[in-house]
């Protein structure tokens, strides 16, 4: 599906204000972008010319508060106690210290109501969120603010954004956390899942970004009239679902956010279209990875295939024993449910290798021999070892990420054997076969995932169809969903009631959103890979090179990055200041 759509774009304009563009080294040559500019050019604030005199006054002013700054920093700097300052729980220390490959960004927070849409209810909850104010230049300026979503927020993400969209933006930036997600929980750390089921969804989430949103501009002295000349404009930037996210506050709440930019955003997958295939996204996997290791789908469906079958061939808990031992795997760690029978054990253990390619797809940039997509490849096309020494080779790989040896340290485990259990949500009756079948992730986040994904967040992916790369084939149900969630929380999926609620299957009214896709991405056939518009006033960028939100790496610049994605930063920064000057425009301020 995904690359139909990008052959279908191979001809499509490069204008970056308008319409899908997939960037591609043919199709994107080199512009003059001008690096650093200042959003009161757009208000017309500013000549394009100062004067010698104004000049060596601003010379003199920025060397009197650079004196000033050193001399408070020498008291203050290392004083990180909490203060309260106009409202805002803050530390002490606002100015980021950088180190060569580090930025530290003061935590700041907010008192959140629990419950937004009840005012009745006046608990409250502590919301904390990481700042960024290198960069601003006052009221006027825009205010960024990126999305958090399903796991803890260390500290900001996307450098690309902090570093570069900040700078030549004079940008504020904001990094929130999603509610009962690492360090957000409103009702401590084992709260009860009817509780989960009112006060954990996508709209109270969407309620505390705008919550924060108002907090900093008011606090940052900004206008909340967009026709005023100190009125800060809010972009909205996410990935995956924080990307969704980030497109439903500018959809549903275009007087808050004025840009939208969601990256790898599953859009379609959530608005659950009836004629969406539930087997796309592990066939599109499939064929990426065929694509870059040939051999790859075939040598893994054939390894999966031989060891579930050496697996049923005996019922017998010794021979279970020994398959286990030639796995590599520790056979205390294996879950209850899955010594139902060998039946059962393969299933699940097939179903891992699944999960594992989803994760595998995501990493795949840039494209090379290092990403473990072609490690795993050639492990399981390497006929000089068994079915079974292939699997447990895969499992040793997967012992080398970070994900696996954070969860092993979780579970102070040394054992040179595979730890099963690193793979199970917690909660109570947790299964690999979690319900998002793309991979929920280990601990208390793992277990917050597949809440979401039971309740409304409802995922289709099934591999059902003769075009992956697994065994045995299984078809993604409803049927299945909801006897597992019944199971897992107590609670049936609601597939279409944000939808129903947020429309966003319908983008008539929509402008200023941008859609970006990595084009290897198994998330881009759920996605937008052609503007969803007539008059393409919601913009689509394609990467060919991608993966899952390329263009918004944790760690950048790295100088591996593909053409496409540098092209398409100068797109993405060409766009969002061509939105900016739209925007002052319409409100009289150019």
């Amino acid at each position: 599906l995904g690359h139909k759509n990008h052959d279908d774009q191979s001809s499509a304009s490069t204008k970056s204000s308008y319409g899908t563009i997939s960037l591609t080294p043919s199709n994107c040559q080199s512009e003059n972008v001008r690096r650093y500019f200042a959003w009161s050019d757009f208000q017309g604030q500013a000549s394009r010319h100062r004067s010698f005199s104004r000049t060596m006054i601003a010379i003199c002013s920025v060397i009197v508060f650079a004196i000033l700054l050193a001399f408070t920093l020498r008291f203050h700097l290392t004083d990180r106690q909490s203060v309260q300052c106009d409202g805002l729980t803050r530390l002490k220390s606002l100015v980021l210290e950088e180190t060569e490959d580090e930025w530290v960004f003061p935590m700041l927070s907010y008192k959140q109501r629990l419950n937004h849409f009840d005012s009745l209810d006046q608990r409250l909850w502590t919301h904390k969120f990481f700042v960024s104010d290198r960069y601003f230049k006052g009221p006027g300026y825009p205010i960024i603010v990126i999305i958090g979503g399903e796991s803890l927020v260390r500290t900001m993400h996307y450098p690309f954004v902090y570093k570069r969209l900040a700078n030549e933006l004079g940008a504020f930036v904001v990094q929130t956390e999603h509610r009962f997600y690492g360090t957000a929980q409103p009702l401590g750390r084992d709260p009860r899942n009817e509780d989960l089921a009112k006060y954990f969804t996508p709209e109270q989430a969407v309620q505390d970004n705008i919550k924060v949103i108002q907090h900093v501009r008011k606090q940052l002295n900004c206008s909340t009239n967009k026709y005023e000349k100190g009125y800060c404009p809010v972009i909205t930037i996410g990935c995956s679902y924080p990307g969704f996210l980030s497109a439903i506050l500018r959809l549903a709440h275009p007087e808050i956010v004025d840009i939208g930019y969601a990256a790898s955003a599953p859009m379609i997958v959530n608005a659950h279209h009836e004629n969406f295939d539930t087997n796309a996204y592990f066939d599109h996997v499939s064929k990426v990875a065929e694509t870059a290791y040939p051999g790859c789908a075939q040598g893994s469906k054939r390894m999966m295939k031989s060891v579930y079958e050496y697996l049923v061939s005996d019922e017998s808990i010794g021979h279970l024993k020994r398959v286990v031992m030639e796995l590599g795997i520790c056979f205390d760690t294996i879950p209850q449910y899955m010594l139902e029978s060998n039946q059962v054990f393969a299933t699940e253990l097939n179903q891992l290798i699944v999960q594992l390619h989803a994760d595998y797809n995501m990493e795949y940039y840039p494209p090379s021999p290092k990403r473990i997509l072609i490690k795993a490849c050639e492990i399981v096309t390497n006929d000089h070892f068994s079915p079974t020494k292939q699997f447990a080779n895969l499992l040793q790989l997967v012992t080398t990420t970070g994900d696996y040896q954070e969860a092993a340290l979780d579970r102070n485990l040394s054992a040179s054997c595979f730890d099963l259990q690193t793979q199970v949500p917690f909660g109570a009756n947790a299964t690999i076969s979690a319900a998002d079948w793309t991979g929920a992730g280990y601990g208390v986040d793992g277990e917050r995932w597949e809440f979401q994904v039971c309740k409304d967040l409802v995922i289709k992916t099934g591999f059902g169809s003769e075009n992956n790369m697994f065994y045995p084939r299984r078809n993604w149900t409803l049927e299945w969903l909801t006897d597992h969630c019944r199971k897992r929380f107590g609670i049936t999926p609601q597939p279409g009631r944000l939808v129903n609620m947020w429309h966003f299957d319908d983008y008539s009214n929509a402008s200023m959103l941008l859609f970006t896709n990595g084009l290897k991405d198994g998330w881009s056939v759920g996605s937008y890979t052609k503007s969803p518009t007539v008059d393409n006033s919601v913009v689509v960028y394609n990467f060919p090179n991608g993966a899952h939100h390329s263009d918004l790496r944790h760690k950048w610049p790295t100088g591996d990055d593909t053409e496409d994605i540098i092209e398409g930063h100068e797109h993405i920064m060409i766009l969002i200041r061509n939105w900016l000057m739209e925007i002052a425009v319409k409100n009289g301020k150019a």
